[in-house]
Parts: C-alpha cells; sequence; structure tokens
C-alpha cells in the first residue's frame, strides 16, 4: 500500500514521522510524496498554536476518513476535535505510535480505530532523509509551563538511554548521514531522569567516526545555566553545529513568573554570553510570546529592549494563542488587535536584527554542508548553521563558498573552486 505521511509542527514530531516510515517500510508498505496517488493518509499533527491547530482540522475535515489515520500532539490532546471534524478518521495517540503499522492493517480491513490510551514501548528507529538524520533523545520535560499544551500530551520527562541513542547514530551515519539533529521537547534536560546529562551524551557522539554535524535542539535556559561549563567544553567539539536555541519567551521577569518559566532573564543573558564567548560567531536562536495574558505595554517594551540588546540572530515570534488545556487559557487575554500590533512591532524589529547580523558575513568565505534542495538553489548550512544558497552542489558535498549577499533569513554565497582545506582542524579529514 502507499502511504502519505504529512507532518505539522516541531522537528520532534518530523523525528516521529520518521520512524512511522521505517514501522511502515519493515512491514512492506511504501511511502509517496504525492499526496494524490496514496492508497492511505497519516497526519501527524501539532497543537502548539491555534492557527496551526485550525489549519489541521481543516485538513482532516477535507480528506477521506476512510484512508485517514491521525496521531501526534492533537490526537492525544484533543481527540474530539478530530472526531468532530471527520467522524470517519482513525486516531492513534503519541504512545501507541509503535503499533501504527498494526493500524494501518486494521483500518485497510474497514475498521475504524481510536486507540488513545495505554502505552507500548517505543523504539529509535534510525532514518535519513537525504543527508539529515533526526534522532530523538528525550519524550516530554520537567518544564510546567502555563501556556503549554505540549506538556499535557507528551507528558513528563523519558530519556533515551545514552546507548541507545548512540546505536541510532551510528547507524544513521553508516547509511550516509551528514547531518545529526538532536530533539526533544527539552534537551536540555535530556538524562536527568536517568543520571546522565546533554554534556555526557555529546562528548559521546563526537566519537563516532565519519563526516558529520550535529545540531543540538531547543534547551531551556534553567538547563543550561546548569550544565554551562561543561556544555560549553562539549560544544568545542568540530563535529557540534556552533548554534544553539534557547527559548526566553518574554524580557520581563514578571511576565516569565505568570509563565511559570523557571528561569529569570538574566539567566538568559547569561548563557547568551557565555556561548558568545566562547563561540564569537555562533548563531543564537530564540522564542518570544507577544500578547501574553497580563503582559502590560512597559512588559512589551522589555522584550523589545531585550532582542536589542541581545540581537539573536533568528527570533520566532508567537502571538499568544489560549490553548484548552494550559493553565493560561483560564487568564483574562488581551484583545486580538492588541497581541497583532505587538507581534508586528517585534517581528519587525527582530527582520531587521537578522539582516544586520547577516550582513557581517557579506564577502567572507565559509565552508558548506549542502543539506537540502530549495527551489531551483542548493542550500547548505555553515558551520554555524546558517542557511546559505548557492547554485551548484551535491547533497552530503562539504564545499567551500564565499558570501555575496544577505537576507534576513538565509545567505547567498559563490561556490569556490578546488581542494577544501581540513575544517575540522585535522579532527577527520574531508575530501573536496
Amino acid at each position: 500500500m502507499r502511504i502519505f505521511i504529512k507532518t505539522f509542527g516541531c522537528t520532534f514530531n518530523k523525528a516521529d514521522s520518521d520512524g512511522i516510515e521505517v514501522a511502515l517500510e519493515q512491514r512492506g508498505h511504501s511511502l509517496t510524496r504525492n499526496e494524490t496517488k496514496a492508497d492511505f493518509i497519516i497526519l501527524n499533527t501539532c497543537t502548539v498554536k491555534e492557527a496551526t491547530q485550525n489549519k489541521i482540522l481543516r485538513k482532516i475535515s477535507e480528506t477521506d476518513g476512510t484512508k485517514l489515520l491521525v496521531t501526534g500532539c492533537l490526537a492525544q490532546a484533543s481527540p474530539e476535535l478530530i472526531e468532530k471534524a471527520n467522524p470517519y478518521a482513525s486516531i492513534i495517540g503519541i504512545f501507541l505510535q509503535s503499533r501504527i503499522a498494526d493500524a494501518v492493517e486494521e483500518i485497510k480491513k474497514g475498521n475504524k480505530l481510536v486507540w488513545n490510551s495505554g502505552k507500548t514501548a517505543s523504539p529509535l528507529l534510525p532514518n535519513v532523509d537525504g543527508v539529515i538524520s533526526r534522532i530523538k533523545i528525550a519524550r516530554g520535560c520537567l518544564g510546567n509551563c502555563s501556556f503549554c499544551e505540549t506538556k499535557f500530551a507528551q507528558g513528563s520527562l523519558e530519556s533515551y538511554s545514552p546507548k541507545e541513542i548512540l546505536h541510532s547514530a551510528e547507524t544513521a551515519v553508516e547509511n550516509g548521514a551528514r547531518e545529526i539533529q538532536l530533539c526533544a521537547q527539552d534537551t536540555g534536560c535530556y538524562g536527568f531522569d536517568r543520571g546522565v546529562d546533554l554534556a555526557e551524551l555529546l562528548n559521546s557522539l563526537v566519537k563516532i567516526e565519519g563526516n558529520f554535524f550535529i545540531r543540538v535542539g531547543m534547551m531551556n535556559p534553567d538547563h543550561a545555566t546548569k550544565l554551562l561549563p561543561r556544555l560549553l567544553c562539549s560544544f568545542s567539539s568540530p563535529k557540534i553545529y556552533k548554534f544553539i536555541h534557547f527559548p526566553v519567551q518574554s524580557g520581563s521577569d514578571s511576565v516569565l513568573k505568570a509563565m511559570e518559566r523557571p528561569h529569570f532573564v538574566s539567566d538568559f543573558i547569561r548563557v547568551v554570553s557565555s556561548f558568545r564567548e566562547q563561540f564569537p560567531e555562533i548563531t543564537i536562536a530564540t522564542d518570544v510570546i507577544v500578547g501574553f495574558p497580563g503582559e502590560s505595554e512597559a512588559d512589551f517594551k522589555k522584550t523589545l529592549e531585550l532582542i536589542a540588546l541581545v540581537k539573536p540572530d533568528v527570533v520566532n515570534v508567537s502571538k499568544f494563542s489560549a490553548r484548552p488545556h494550559a493553565r493560561a487559557s483560564q487568564m483574562k487575554g488581551l484583545e486580538r488587535s492588541e497581541i497583532k500590533r505587538r507581534s508586528g512591532i517585534a517581528s519587525a524589529l527582530c527582520r531587521r536584527i537578522a539582516l544586520e547580523k547577516n550582513k557581517e558575513s557579506v564577502g567572507k568565505k565559509c565552508v558548506l554542508l549542502i543539506n537540502e534542495k530549495a527551489r531551483g538553489w542548493m542550500q547548505g548550512r555553515n558551520l554555524n548553521y546558517k542557511p546559505v544558497l548557492v547554485k551548484k552542489g551535491n547533497l552530503g558535498e562539504f564545499l567551500e563558498a564565499r558570501v555575496i549577499q544577505a537576507g534576513p533569513s538565509h545567505l547567498k554565497a559563490e561556490v569556490l573552486e578546488g581542494a577544501l582545506r581540513d575544517i575540522y582542524n585535522n579532527s577527520f579529514k574531508l575530501k573536496s
């Protein structure tokens, strides 16, 4: 049977979809990228934002429910919304995704399924998407943010064992992966339930032989402060992209308290400053939510001031939207028009800063790993994980290039001919 999988949301969801693909192929099914040619459709859903949820529900309502299976965070947190959108659709919760191949066989017989309770072990099934392999290191988190519904869906922290992660990464590299993306709801608390931590895990992974980079996914500032000296040491490995994602969410400590975030603004500034001191050209990404209930104009200005001070390379600006299972949904919210106004102001500031930061790279040489195709261009990532577009190159190839143009979200470069220098401080050799 030809199966089409559409994934909404974060890298972690994409990693879940990768595992679903492997499990289906092991059972003799084939995957297609063309939905119109599919015999069966799987939607792996997200529930972080209201706008995304509405988009997903529209897709569910427009799809033939007899050949549709819905999984992911929305299926776990709010299956009743899926039932309402399409009463014929089958629903599989997050903790039963390891049984999706069984579910497909049952649905194929004409049976509608709703498997949303219970739990089965979900082994890591490494997959290589082009030259990228997304590897889950943990599911769930230790936070209790008042705006978040993901914790309701994903639960508390459950880390995979270092041995299982190491084996998955080794297998992925052997199968052609050149970029390993470590993902979790919060990579910073990895292993706290096992007596290990992220720094130890990274120190093991960089010992894998082969030509590849590791991208570390989002980590909350409070965990980063606990690991800071050792984490900085781990990041010194040339196999780790100099990229870090610390979500601050607000520049106001009073708003952070209402959000039940376990950090202060000063913690965020400290970890960013520490990484920049050690790695001056590191790419810093963060998230902010504007219009949180009770956020005053003064609070909002503090967020703008923080962005202007820290100058992150990437800022994901989100308009607050009440999620039904999150405590903040019971708080008195701001007018939508005001939230939209604040979002526009913050987004404009972030775009301006991103462009200024990217312009600093124009004229400079960089080394790229070509990891994606992008509408007539090849996209590479430089050592700081910034996206760089070039006109030539092959997936998985390492190239040297000179940046010729900068935009807010990417760079453009010309490929330099000739032998590529050893860019990893002689830790291993690369062929040109």
